[in-house]
Order: structure tokens, then C-alpha cells, then sequence
């Protein structure tokens, strides 16, 4: 008799926890057929498409990102290349202006140097001028100035 109590007791428990809540059985099944209607329409018609729509987003932003760091990387590669043929023109530069310096300097020479070079090519043409002495590869009788 005590189970059979016992039962008792849970069922009217169960009737009236329901009833207790204000729960109505017959509305609670209609709202959850509803609510799986509303579930499946917004599942099939906006949450899936909303994901592709995200995913291909993700997508672009994540190609965007790559041929970012691809243009850097190729950026980086033409500055350390125009680096290079900068300083390649600049030692040309460089060097071709010492070349031309060179050249000057060889043209002119200090005033002591050139004073040494006179004073030794007036010896030499005095020398020169004394009588029985001839020039090397001047014609006799030629002109000696």
C-alpha cells in the first residue's frame, strides 16, 4: 500500500507542479511546434547564408592580408635594390670624379714645380745654345725657339 501511495502522490505532484506553474500542456506543445518551425525557417534561410556570408568575408580579409605581405615583401626587396645601384652610381660617381681630379691635378702643377721645370729647361736650352752643339732631331739651321 505504500508504493501504491507513493505513486499516487508523484502523479499528483506531477498534475500539480503544472498546474502549480500555470503551465498548460496543450499550449506548451503548440508553442514548441512553433518554435521548431522558427528554428528550421531561421536555420535554413538566414543562418546559413549569414555563415557563407562571414566565411567569404574571412576569406577576402585573409587574401587581403597575404597580398599585403607579399607587396611589403617585394617593397622591401626593390628598396634594398634601388639601395644597391644608389650606392653601385655613387662609387661611379666617386670614381669617375677622382679620375677627372686626376687629370687636373696632372695639368696643373704647383708654381714650385713649375718654376724647377723652367729653371731646368733654361739650363738645358743655355746648354743648348753653345756653339758646335745641335739639337737632337731639329733640322740645321732651324729655328731653335
Amino acid at each position: 500500500m505504500s508504493a501504491e501511495a507513493a505513486q499516487l502522490a508523484n502523479e499528483v505532484a506531477k498534475e500539480s507542479l503544472l498546474g502549480t506553474f500555470g503551465i498548460n500542456w496543450k499550449l506548451l506543445i503548440a508553442q514548441l511546434i512553433n518554435f521548431s518551425v522558427v528554428l528550421f525557417v531561421m536555420w535554413k534561410w538566414v543562418y546559413t547564408p549569414l555563415l557563407k556570408l562571414i566565411e567569404d568575408r574571412q576569406k577576402k580579409i585573409e587574401q587581403g592580408i597575404r597580398d599585403a605581405e607579399a607587396s611589403a615583401r617585394s617593397r622591401s626587396e626593390s628598396e634594398r635594390q634601388a639601395e644597391t645601384a644608389i650606392l653601385a652610381a655613387r662609387k661611379e660617381a666617386q670614381r669617375q670624379a677622382s679620375r677627372r681630379a686626376g687629370r687636373q691635378n696632372r695639368r696643373r702643377r704647383p708654381p714650385e714645380i713649375g718654376r724647377r721645370e723652367r729653371q731646368g729647361r733654361q739650363g738645358s736650352q743655355e746648354r743648348d745654345r753653345r756653339p758646335g752643339r745641335r739639337r737632337r732631331g731639329k733640322s740645321p739651321g732651324g729655328n731653335d725657339d
